[in-house]
Parts: structure tokens; C-alpha cells; sequence
């Protein structure tokens, strides 16, 4: 059987996440990250958002992974019973596709809840078959906005996990087989400007992106921030504990007034006095989208000129405001 050599070539080329050409546009320096499609909705709208791009390629694109939710359904009879239901399953079938018909880098996010550590092994073979070589490894979130809880013989930090990917790297497994065969996945993993949420301070925070360096990253992404400063102040202080891995700063658009009361909120991030102040002054949510639009550019534009390993923006899935970044930073699709 003769192998499909477009999906060798791009599972085997050298990887462009964490590094920019010098001289490299904005424009092209820029990776997204997407989510799967609700249960039952099919791929349709992701394929949508990905040709309605035009001609412009993402760096690469990551795909986030979402675990399982306990749930309480009443029967027909009137039962009350608890189930276990993923609404957002299918990431790796969507890495596929999206690595089979764009020809598109794919980042698999691996998260910690819900899987033991033979679960994680299994979906990490998976992924190993199906070609993904670059992960983003984290922990994920609590169920149902509770605290983080590990499943029963899983991880409870993402250090764990990468550890447990690096075992596999070379070969050695959970369970014990025969003859084992090593993987080649290289590691990426979440990092905070303005600290977890879950951190005691900031000296906590970097010695746990240390640990994760320590184990195997090769790379991190940062939680999205609105304020340069926090980012530029974070890599100092990384590097000034010799973290030398590069840091991708991730950026999202503000779309909705309340954003900038929930978003600080949930992620326990900073809103620019100006922005909230911009935004207070819209009249309604299509004002504040294109405030958040610039706002985004104007830090986009920043980052790339101090030399930063690529930009990435979280999309939600929102092809108008994506579109409407992409041509802002360097023209092309409108």
C-alpha cells in the first residue's frame, strides 16, 4: 500500500512553532487556536472558518480539548442520574482534518482532567499514529467552574503529563509491553504573565514553568493578556530563572462590554484602565469589536517589533473578527 505523501511530508517537516524567520511579516508569524464544534454540528463550520480565510495561513493552528462534564438528567420515568457527557468531543479527528485538507501545522491539546495515566497513554498512541508530533500540554479546568480535581490515577499537574510524554518519547510505558516503540512528540505547555490563578505568587508560577522546561517543553504559550507590559515583564523575569524555552504571547480580541468585567474575572488578568474606558464609551457590541480589533493590532504590532516567536490569537471560532485582524496586520483578506 502506497502511504499518502502529502500527510507524511506534513507530519515530517520541520515544525514553526516557537520561531520566526528574521525579516518575517507579522502577518505570517501569526498561529490561532480553535475549538472543536459542539456534539452533532458536524466539521462544517470549522472547514468554513478555515477557507473563509482566504489566502492567508496560519502558522499553525492549535485545538483545544475539552473533558467530559458530570451531568444530573432525569429518565422518562422521572429518575434523577448522574452521567458523564463530552460536549465538544472529536480534537484529534479535527487535527486531522484540518492537518488533510490544509495542509495546516496542528497543535492536539493534552490535557490532565479526565484521563488516568493509562487513558493518557492510549490517546497519546492514538495521536502518535495518526502523525501529531507538537503538543500543547495542560492541565485544564475544574468541572462545572469547581476546582481541579484529577481522575482516579491521573495527573494532577501538567508537569506530570509531560513527563509521561518524555517516558514515551522513549519508550518506556505505563503499562509494560513487548518490544516498545519510541514516540517523537515535542512538548509545548501553558504559561501566565499575570500568574495562575491557582499560583501563590509569581516566584511559584516560574519555578513551575521551570519544572515543566525541566521535564521536557520545548516551548509555552501564554494565557492572553492585554497589556504588553505584563508579557515583556514575565520573559524577564523567566529568563532572569533561566527559563530559555521560547514564550509565545497569546492575545484575544474583546468583543463585548462584558468582557471586560468577566474575562479579568475568570482568568484572573488585568484590563488597561484606556480599554475599559474605551469600551465604556461604545454604544453597543459592534463598536466594542472593533475597539478590541485595534486594541489587538496596536499589541500585535508591538510584540512582533520587539522580536517575539510569533503571535497567537485565540479565535473562538469567529471568522468576522479574525478576518477583519488578519487584514489589519498586513492587508490581504478583507
Amino acid at each position: 500500500m502506497v502511504e499518502d505523501a502529502s500527510n507524511m511530508d506534513t507530519a515530517r517537516r520541520p515544525s514553526r512553532i516557537g520561531s520566526v524567520e528574521p525579516g518575517e511579516s507579522l502577518r505570517d508569524s501569526v498561529s490561532i487556536e480553535i475549538m472543536p464544534p459542539l456534539k452533532g454540528q458536524g466539521a462544517g463550520t470549522l472547514v468554513e472558518f478555515l477557507e473563509g480565510l482566504g489566502d492567508w495561513r496560519p502558522r499553525f493552528v492549535s485545538v483545544t480539548y475539552h473533558q467530559a462534564e458530570q451531568m444530573e438528567v432525569t429518565s422518562p420515568e422521572g429518575e434523577m442520574r448522574r452521567i458523564t457527557r463530552r460536549k465538544k468531543p472529536g480534537s484529534m479527528g479535527i487535527c486531522s482534518m484540518i492537518r488533510d485538507r490544509f495542509d495546516l501545522e496542528v497543535l492536539p491539546h493534552v490535557i490532565c482532567g479526565g484521563f488516568s495515566r493509562l487513558d493518557s497513554e492510549d490517546y497519546l498512541i492514538d495521536l502518535d499514529y495518526v502523525g501529531m508530533r507538537t503538543l500543547l500540554v495542560i492541565r485544564g479546568d475544574g468541572q462545572m467552574g469547581g476546582p481541579f480535581r484529577p481522575a482516579t490515577g491521573g495527573h494532577e499537574h501538567a508537569v506530570d503529563l509531560v513527563e509521561q510524554i518524555m517516558a514515551l518519547n522513549r519508550g518506556e510505558y505505563v503499562e509494560e509491553v513487548a518490544e516498545p516503540a519510541t514516540t517523537a512528540f515535542r512538548v509545548g505547555v501553558g504559561a501566565y504573565p499575570e500568574v495562575h490563578a491557582e499560583a501563590r505568587d509569581l516566584e511559584h508560577d516560574l519555578e513551575t514553568l521551570a519544572r515543566k522546561e525541566r521535564a521536557g517543553a520545548s516551548f509555552a504559550i501564554t494565557q492572553m493578556f492585554f497589556d504588553n507590559d505584563a508579557y515583556f515583564d514575565f520573559v524577564e523575569a523567566a529568563r532572569g530563572v533561566g527559563i530559555t524555552m521560547p514564550i509565545i504571547p497569546g492575545l484575544k480580541v474583546v468583543t463585548r462590554r462584558s468582557h471586560v468585567e468577566r474575562l479579568p474575572e475568570i482568568f484572573s488578568i488585568r484590563m488597561p484602565p484606556a480599554l475599559v474606558e474605551a469600551v465604556a464609551s461604545c454604544a453597543d457590541d459592534e463598536e466594542v469589536r472593533s475597539i478590541g480589533i485595534d486594541h489587538t493590532l496596536a499589541q500585535a504590532s508591538e510584540l512582533h517589533q520587539s522580536g517575539v516567536p510569533g503571535v497567537h490569537l485565540f479565535t473562538m471560532n469567529d471568522l468576522d473578527t479574525t478576518k477583519r485582524v488578519v487584514a489589519g496586520l498586513q492587508g490581504g483578506i478583507a
